[in-house]
């Protein structure tokens, strides 16, 4: 077990030379049902992530909205900080490497916000990886979402990772009704702000999460 965690951390450090391109689909992780109800979280950063002035302030939004879609599911969520381990009960360890991101907080920033990062899904018990993916929002999968603040950014992150450990014949939970018209702001900015805020509430997949921010931003 030791040496198998020694592995994870050299590769995690080192890189994966076999990562497929994010435009590829890829097979769903097959992570049994008593493993996805605890969801442990570990996050991973090289020299220069860890010294970037916002990282703290990234990885608790990447966490905060890790949980609010863990919620919709009635999974748990804790963090493990420091050296990967394994642990007594059943669950699902996500090590979640950084290996750049820009955060933008200023929403009048001329740039862009962007993440270059890679999860690896293991048992939390034995350390058996399930798969990894990567998650680059520059690539061309994520089209406009590059645009979007971090934030917004992280949600639909935390949205993808969980299309990938959710059960092939479970669906994503109802999404709570659209609000009426007379609710939206009649200034176009902050009416484009409670539509995105609106659809961060809504359970879609990726890809129809991509076509209704599309939608948004381009009005």
């Amino acid at each position: 077990m030791r040496a198998t965690l020694l592995f994870l951390t050299a590769v995690l450090i080192t890189g994966c030379a076999t990562d497929a391109p994010d435009d590829l689909p890829a097979a769903p992780l097959a992570v049994p049902t008593v493993s996805r109800t605890q969801l442990i979280v570990n996050f991973k950063a090289g020299n220069q992530v860890f010294r970037n002035a916002h990282w703290d302030r990234f990885k608790a939004s990447w966490r905060t909205a890790i949980e609010k879609e863990a919620s919709s599911y009635g999974y748990s969520v804790t963090e493990q900080v420091g050296p990967i381990t394994t642990t007594s009960t059943p669950g699902l360890l996500l090590i979640i490497k950084v290996d750049d991101f820009l955060y933008v907080s200023d929403p009048e920033s001329d740039e862009d916000a962007w993440v270059d990062a890679r999860v690896i899904y293991l048992d939390a018990q034995t350390a058996k990886e399930y798969g990894e993916r990567s998650y680059n929002t520059n690539a061309s999968s994520w089209e406009s979402i590059s645009a979007a603040m971090t934030n917004e950014q992280v949600q639909a992150l935390a949205k993808r990772m969980f299309d990938e450990i959710r059960p092939p014949h479970e669906t994503s939970p109802s999404a709570p009704p659209p609000a009426p018209a007379a609710q939206i702001a009649t200034g176009h900015e902050q009416g484009k702000q409670q539509q995105l805020e609106q659809l961060n509430r809504e359970r879609l997949n990726y890809e129809e999460y991509q076509k209704r921010y599309r939608e948004i931003v381009g009005q």
